[in-house]
């Protein structure tokens, strides 16, 4: 019995410490029961992805899944109402069945590829809300069966500086379809937009589409190919969250999201 209980011990505290939080955190604009719950893949130091959604709006409660282990974030993910994928490492290529292309990688966490891959996909099949941002929207991507691109300047060439070594950021203009759920969120077809990353999409997924891009033609942002009876889901290669909150693809875009998971808790409320 001992061994049991220490096999699975690291997988039930965690989960029994993210419930305890959501039973009993309390604030100042109401209670836990009142207020939606967003998963964040990997909070970053600065909680720079939480500031951004509390600009838009600040009654929304957030649960850190990368403190978790593997098991407990994806179980997590039943108590919440909303997932945010964040920017951050490679990923490892042997998630989309190319090994082979680690030597053109950068940094790689293995623990939080385990853990974002296996959250995409419950979130599927939750039909909850899903917002991902740069890695996050390769995430998407490789975890509906897509593949990426693990070196961009090597790969695509130099036309458009997505980013500038090592890792500094750099803007450039983006083109955003009409007929689009990024387009009904930010009301514009064109934008400058902050990017920092090396790696894109290559193989899109058969479930999704591209719904803007660079002039070199790599994907900037990514929905349901067929979006009818299917939740809110973009992916966008830039960085609204580190943008003048002012700017058409960041404020706006955060209360798109936001107003996709009130809906839906409001949906389960109801249930």
């Amino acid at each position: 019995m001992k061994h049991v209980i220490k096999k699975y011990s690291s997988r039930i505290l965690p989960l029994a410490v993210f419930l305890l939080l959501i039973n009993g955190c309390k604030t100042d604009s109401g209670s836990q029961e009142d207020q939606p719950t967003i998963a964040i893949s990997k909070a970053t130091s600065g909680e720079k992805y939480q500031e951004w959604l509390k600009a838009a709006d600040s009654n929304f409660h957030f649960i850190n899944l990368y403190d978790l282990s593997v098991d407990s974030a994806v179980a997590a993910l039943d108590e919440c109402s909303g997932f945010l994928l964040t920017g951050g490492e490679d990923i490892h290529p042997a998630w989309y069945n190319q090994p082979g292309d680690t030597v053109k990688c950068n940094a790689i966490n293995l623990h939080r590829d385990s853990l974002e891959y296996y959250a995409v996909r419950k979130s599927f099949n939750l039909q909850i809300p899903v917002l991902g941002i740069c890695r996050g929207m390769q995430m998407i991507n490789v975890g509906a069966g897509g593949s990426l691109m693990p070196d961009i300047p090597s790969q695509l060439g130099k036309e458009v500086l997505h980013r500038e070594p090592p890792f500094k950021d750099v803007f450039h203009p983006i083109t955003i379809n009409q007929a689009s759920l990024l387009y009904s969120a930010v009301g514009v077809t064109e934008a400058d937009v902050l990017s920092n990353h090396h790696q894109g999409i290559d193989r899109m997924s058969e479930k999704l589409r591209d719904v803007a891009h660079t002039s070199d033609d790599l994907p900037e942002a990514i929905e349901w190919k067929k979006p009818y009876g299917k939740p809110f889901l973009l992916g966008v290669q830039f960085h609204p969250e580190a943008m003048d909150r002012d700017k058409p693809v960041s404020k706006p875009l955060a209360k798109r999201f936001l107003r996709a998971v009130r809906r839906n808790f409001n949906k389960k409320s109801q249930n």
